[in-house]
């Protein structure tokens, strides 16, 4: 079976996969799915149907627990909307459809029950306390908005008391199921940050508000469970790679392609937890337990399967090749234990991908701990982004930290135009200690300088106080230089807009009189029918340089020259499609560079070398670039495949190829290793199925 993270089976291989039957006595394990429609299902079977597909497939015997059975149901009219099944989910087609979720209810009415007129629901401790689940898998908090919306969502005051507002709701909601139980230690609570918000009636400024107060509330939700420390209780990230446009039925509801995705991020979670027998777990760290230092000796068994090699990558994301602090590489089959070095020691949560390969075939399954300082380290709360080096991104900004390890129970912020001061955001005291960001709009953005009061209390001790000075929107492109005599690959790392010529771009650095005497830059060019025929083609000064295109530049000036941004360079803009978003890392700063270009569609080439760039300031890495095209491609995320899924289904190799300046060596970078940076082009190979697919680089910035 090929490698599972966000895509899953097809409908049509339902019948030949399903094994799971309603009420069956044989259940290694119960598992009950809370929330509102997005749970229950409307118009659409819900996440539910693709999962319990998924689970089959691997042989997972579970037992979905609930009173519920039906979606499309209202709970505030049950007489009039009773509900109904989906076609081709219902027990009649061997589905196990009990679910504890309702259409329409909010977080606190799940949490604390419903008891007016004409419909009760019971809290969740009192379906807790019947059912005993072993798995609670919820995401709640839509309704919560829509309703905030309603009555009033639009200055930082009204954001960040909701969010505030909805974590205290999720506690209340974890702790009381948690309380509930009869044998508390062997409950899993999985808890979904938010998909985003985007109802098709809002405004374009609600979209915005609905944006920023999405990501705050899936900070806060996962600085939460952080900040529980509790293994029973999991983050799953359904919100990184969901588009709404793409993924929803009316910017709310998830369709097919929305509801697999929520599947596949339940799905390597549930399984690395133990839900299923013979599926490989890590055993210690445990999940959510705590590391202390930046090393960690990590152990894990195969569960009885039998695993031809291993791989371990642990970073900042639940995305399955997520390798920030840590790659192992293939490991051979009979190992089970490595240390892990370079974990990042400030109060983290780090997560680890298991993948193996069993019969030929690669999977993975995610565990989580949380990365502590290490003794004598100062446990100083800092800032997490934006970075004051960075500067201020734009004029709305959710504030984030990490607490370092330091036992604050209560925090505050104050943001303004000088030390203390509060023009732009008071938090007021924060008496959550999960507490990690804020929202804040309003900020200046023609340079003014931003001061930010970051203050936390102990129980033992008086406040403590950091102050961080900000500048304006950053833009700082740093500079290149070119050594005399060695040729260069580079692209753009800003946007020239209409000063965009060979002339504008390097005319202040190298003297245009003497272009082609002791300066050239040549742009590789793809013939249309013959690739034989593709070179390297000196460009006049009258040229023009795009963004994303690579090309060759050289001088002999006899002592360095250095390129700078002209004054004011603008960032390069995202310029991806509603397809494409789901391929991005970062939505907002992620470009696309089409493949098909320049070619005849109609002549299929063995490979074609491009010389393409990385258009952004900020450094990328491979496991942050994709391979995408419009219609399903056989990766394992559907329409976008990570660079090794690119390369086995023949669209595009796993490995690009930059010169290393002043040799003839190129460095290898891909699929999981090296970085891009500013100013950088590289050879790429298209490989021949993706002629004619409408194919794309998407390269993110992070």
């Amino acid at each position: 079976m090929s490698l599972k993270n966000l895509i899953l089976v097809s409908a049509a291989t339902v019948g030949t996969l399903l094994t799971v039957h309603s009420g069956s006595a044989q259940a290694q394990q119960s598992v009950m799915v809370a929330g509102d429609s997005i749970s229950a299902g409307f118009l659409q079977p819900s996440y539910r149907r693709p999962l319990l597909d998924e689970l089959a497939s691997y042989g997972c015997d579970v037992s979905m627990v609930g009173d519920q059975t039906m979606n499309n149901f209202d709970f505030r009219s049950p007489v009039a909307n009773p509900g109904n099944f989906e076609d081709g989910f219902s027990p009649n087609n061997g589905y196990d459809t009990d679910h504890q979720a309702f259409p329409a209810i909010r977080a606190d009415q799940l949490a604390d029950g419903v008891s007016n007129f004409p419909y009760v629901v019971d809290p969740i401790a009192d379906f807790v306390s019947l059912q005993q689940p072993d798995f609670l898998l919820v995401h709640l908090g839509t309704n919560d908005m829509g309703a905030a919306f309603r009555a009033s969502l639009d200055s930082d005051a009204e954001i960040n008391a909701w969010v505030d507002e909805t974590i205290n709701d999720m506690r209340r909601f974890i702790d009381t199921s948690i309380d509930a139980h009869n044998n508390p230690s062997l409950l899993k609570i999985l808890v979904a940050n938010f998909i985003p918000y985007a109802r098709e009636t809002i405004t374009p400024r609600q979209m915005v508000v609905a944006e920023r107060t999405s990501d705050l509330y899936s900070q806060r939700l996962e600085s939460l469970v952080l900040d529980m420390a509790d293994p029973r209780v999991l983050i799953v990230d359904v919100a990184t790679g969901f588009d709404p446009v793409s993924m929803t039925l009316e910017g709310i509801h998830p369709n097919t392609t929305g509801e697999q995705h929520m599947a596949g991020a339940f799905l390597p979670i549930l399984r690395g937890a133990g839900l299923c027998p013979t599926t490989p777990t890590v055993n210690s760290p445990a999940v959510g337990a705590s590391v202390t230092g930046d090393t960690a000796l990590l152990e894990w068994s195969s569960n009885g399967l039998s695993v031809s090699r291993w791989r371990v990558r642990v970073g900042d994301t639940q995305s399955g090749s997520s390798n920030t602090y840590f790659d192992s590489g293939n490991l051979p089959g009979n190992t089970s234990s490595i240390s892990i070095t370079g974990l990042p020691a400030d109060e983290s949560n780090v997560f680890v991908s298991l993948q193996y390969t069993s019969s030929g075939s690669t999977d993975l399954v995610l565990s989580s701990f949380i990365s502590q300082p290490g003794p004598g380290e100062i446990e100083i709360p800092d800032m997490n982004f934006p970075l004051p080096a960075n500067g201020i991104p734009s004029s709305a900004v959710n504030f984030s930290w990490d607490s370092n390890g330091s036992a604050a129970i209560d925090w505050w912020v104050r943001i303004g135009s000088t030390f203390g001061g509060t023009e732009y955001l008071d938090s007021g005291r924060l008496d959550d200690p999960s507490t990690r960001a804020v929202s804040a709009s309003g900020l200046p953005t023609n340079g003014s300088t931003v001061f930010l009061e970051l203050n936390w209390k102990t129980p033992a001790g008086p406040w403590g106080t950091r102050n961080f000075i900000y500048g304006p929107a950053s833009s700082s492109i740093p500079d290149k230089v070119l050594q005399s005599g060695d040729w260069y690959q580079i692209g753009l790392p800003y946007d020239p807009g209409s000063a965009n010529t060979v002339e504008d771009v390097f005319g202040d650095a190298l003297p245009a009189n003497l272009y082609g005497i002791d300066w050239i830059v040549f742009e590789y060019q793809l013939h249309p029918t013959n690739q034989n025929l593709d070179a390297n083609v000196p460009l006049d000064l009258s040229d023009t340089v795009e963004v994303g295109r690579g090309y060759w530049i050289q001088h002999f000036l006899g002592s360095p020259v250095t390129l700078e941004a002209p004054s004011g360079a603008v960032p390069v803009a995202s310029n991806v499609s509603g397809s494409e978003v789901a391929a991005c890392a970062t939505p907002s700063r992620c470009y696309a560079i089409d493949l098909d270009e320049d070619v005849d569609e109609n002549i299929n080439f063995g490979g074609r070398f491009r010389m393409l760039s990385y258009p952004f300031v900020e450094s990328t890495t491979p496991a942050d670039m994709r391979v995408t095209a419009p219609t399903s491609v056989g990766c394992s995320s559907g329409t976008h495949c990570s660079l090794s899924e690119a390369s086995s289904n023949d669209l595009f190799f796993e490995t690009v190829y930059r010169l290393v300046p002043g040799t003839l060596i190129y460095d290898f970078i891909g699929p999981s290793s090296g970085t891009l940076n500013a100013w950088d082009a590289f050879w790429a190979v298209q490989i021949s199925d993706a002629q004619g697919q409408g194919s794309a680089l998407i390269l993110s910035e992070p």
